[in-house]
């Protein structure tokens, strides 16, 4: 019996991600973050989302890429991706929502060994768009994104 899995997928860089629907919460307007002192280089600071302080992750940190420099219209299409990860609530900043995707598990494929910079422990699999400009959908595993001390920290 074949099985569907669900993935909201994004784009970070020239990049087609996805991550599954079960861990998203929502998708909000890129707004202000506040720093905070002392947090790991990967967090850009904190939100306050009706009334919830959540951590904000930016992924170009996290996965080393460099920073890109975005267009006015492309800054507007920036989003923060608000998942439930281990119990904790973190946001993630993207660079455009994508859509939900269904996708067979049997089209999942391990991930090559060098995906364009991303570790390779932070990676579910890869999937082959056939129809899509973008043909390759890497899967992240929201759970590796961070290690137990890095969301005890990011927790505070």
């Amino acid at each position: 019996m074949e099985h569907n899995l669900s993935f909201v997928t994004f784009k970070i860089s020239n990049e087609l991600y996805g991550v599954n629907i079960d861990a998203t919460r929502e998708v909000i307007q890129l707004c202000e973050v506040t720093s905070i002192p002392n947090a790991p280089v990967f967090i850009d600071g904190v939100i306050n989302l009706r009334g919830e302080i959540i951590p904000v992750v930016d992924l170009y940190k996290r996965f080393n890429f460099n920073k890109k420099e975005f267009t006015e219209e492309e800054e507007l299409l920036r989003s923060i991706l608000i998942l439930n990860v281990n119990e904790l609530t973190i946001g993630v900043i993207i660079d455009k929502i994508s859509k939900v995707m269904n996708i067979s598990q049997e089209n999942i494929q391990p991930p090559p060994s060098v995906i364009s910079g991303v570790g390779i422990e932070y990676v579910l699999g890869v999937v082959k768009l056939p129809d899509e400009i973008d043909n390759l959908l890497i899967l992240l595993d929201e759970k590796k994104l961070f290690s137990k001390e890095e969301l005890l920290q990011i927790a505070g």
